[in-house]
């Protein structure tokens, strides 16, 4: 999948954008960049250098982080992020300034006219210009609803405490219908809202194959429904009980990740990994789900993964690519306890090649507490890599264990090594998102940390540029935030060409009204 938006790439935490992107004009034409398909959907044209993320088959409508409408079908194995010239792979190495050497891209200097340079960011603050509504919001995907080449977020929130004048901070699903993409206007619809109705990640992709997007949600409930499909339905969204087999945590398990979209049985549709964390004790685990799609958007649960040790797994999020070439869709599981797997896809089913492939150990072992898990070709050599953000882990002594983000380099055939990104940290990763901040061709990476378990001291927002060579550097000039942010997105949201980042704000403490708003910071040229 290649990111693109108008012209800009873009980031969300609900993965990147996918091959196709908006429906051709009635002349066959597309925005710039873009061409027109023989089945009538805009996709990106690729040349040498680009450095864009492979259609490996996850199902990001619009970032497969940020949504679009996506014709259903899926290149299982193809990365068409075009020949990059820059040579190997450096995959694990951390010079004496910390940063880490992601391998040989060489795509030029950064272009002015855009929000930042090699070294340094400039956005400014928005308001909040989404909902009057006070929401504890732990993550926002993008994609274009209504079908008029702009991108519309939905924010996923979850029930808060009671405000400090009483107000109620209730959970749902709320649609930001961009109304006028030349001024960064949006009307905010409440899809659902309630004390009970809160849900904690989203996920896009077109899995109806009516080349519109649709979400999915998850969230972790003892007794209600924890997977929930979001149809695009004239311009809006509703949800469709009747798409999973239902999932509570009293018979499969705990949910505390977003599912991971991708062709699985190479039918050309996107079917979903639902990570499952623990039993209901929170002492072992459960395995994970893999459903299929029947290519109209209703899932069936074949069991296909591996069963593991019941204190092995504790999966929070997975990454769905084609990670050793051979056109068939993996997966990468994240674990909340333990080191990252790798369950390759054997066109039958899945088997856990982790630990060893012909004696050689596919993931280095290491532990994580793998919060979000994105597969994205960050390097530009036409592989997908994995990037892991992993969150605080509370101690027995009530401290808190923090592990820091992860750049996992894959060879080509499904072989990683692991590397420690710079940070100001470690501080509790929260959300994340890929994208070219400053027109050199390299995908730069964002962060988004949690201030409550782990003090971050204003530190809300990490910014990660990718240098020539591949290394990256934390940007300076980024704006210093002492909100808590679960959820975030990139795209050129005002028409000006420059990336702007949407802020999903979520705290768990008692605040004022007006502070859990979401919000935007606009991109000025540096």
């Amino acid at each position: 999948m290649i990111a693109a938006c108008l012209g800009a790439m873009t980031g969300c935490t609900c993965g990147t954008l996918p091959d196709a992107i908006f429906h051709c004009e009635a002349d066959g034409g597309c925005e710039s960049g873009l061409v027109c398909g023989a089945d009538g959907l805009c996709r990106p044209q690729l040349g040498e250098g680009d450095a864009g993320e492979g259609d490996a088959g996850e199902g990001d409508a619009g970032e497969g982080d940020a949504g679009e409408g996506d014709a259903g079908q899926v290149d299982a194995g193809e990365a068409d992020a075009g020949e990059v010239d820059g040579g190997e792979v450096d995959a694990g190495e951390v010079d004496d300034a910390g940063e880490v050497d992601a391998g040989g891209v060489d795509a030029g200097v950064a272009d002015a006219g855009h929000p930042c340079d090699l070294a340094a960011c400039s956005f400014v603050g928005g308001g909040a210009p989404f909902s009057p509504v006070d929401r504890a919001t732990t993550d926002v995907c993008l994609l274009d609803v209504d079908g008029d080449r702009d991108l519309d977020p939905v924010w996923v929130s979850q029930p808060g405490p009671l405000l400090s004048d009483g107000g109620e901070v209730l959970g749902g699903i709320e649609l930001s219908v961009n109304v006028n993409p030349d001024a960064g206007q949006f009307q905010t619809q409440t899809i659902v809202s309630g004390l009970t109705d809160g849900w904690f990640f989203g996920a896009t992709g077109d899995v109806t194959g009516d080349g519109v997007a649709d979400v999915i949600t998850t969230r972790a409930s003892t007794s209600r429904t924890q997977l929930l499909l979001f149809r695009s339905n004239g311009g809006t969204i509703a949800p469709d009980p009747t798409a999973f087999p239902v999932f509570t945590g009293r018979d499969a398990g705990y949910v505390f990740g977003r599912a991971a979209l991708g062709d699985l049985d190479g039918d050309g549709d996107l079917d979903v990994f639902l990570p499952v964390a623990y039993r209901m004790d929170f002492l072992s685990s459960m395995p994970n789900h893999t459903l299929f799609n029947d290519g109209t958007g209703h899932f069936s649960d074949l069991a296909r993964l591996p069963l593991v040790s019941i204190n092995e797994d504790y999966s929070f999020c997975g990454a769905a690519a084609d990670f050793t070439g051979d056109g068939r869709v993996d997966l990468f599981v994240g674990s909340a306890n333990s080191s990252p797997r790798l369950m390759i896809n054997t066109d039958g089913g899945f088997e856990d090649q982790t630990a060893s492939d012909a004696g050689v150990s596919r993931i280095p072992s290491q532990w994580q507490r793998a919060y979000a898990c994105r597969a994205v070709d960050i390097d530009g050599d036409s592989d997908q890599d994995v990037l892991v953000m992993n969150d605080a882990a509370q101690l027995a002594d009530g401290g808190f264990a923090l592990a820091g983000n992860y750049l996992y380099l894959n060879d080509g055939q499904g072989f990683f090594t692991a590397s420690q990104m710079p940070s100001a940290g470690p501080f509790d990763g929260r959300s994340m998102a890929t994208v070219d901040l400053n027109g050199d061709g390299r995908l730069d990476i964002v962060f988004g940390n949690n201030g409550e378990s782990s003090p971050h001291g204003g530190t809300a927002l990490e910014i990660l540029l990718q240098q020539p060579g591949g290394t990256f550097q934390l940007a300076t000039g980024v704006p210093s935030l002492n909100d808590n942010i679960f959820g975030l997105a990139a795209a050129d949201l005002n028409g000006d060409g420059l990336v702007d980042l949407l802020l999903a704000r979520s705290r768990q403490f008692e605040t004022s009204t007006g502070a859990l708003r979401n919000t935007v910071l606009w991109g000025t040229p540096r």
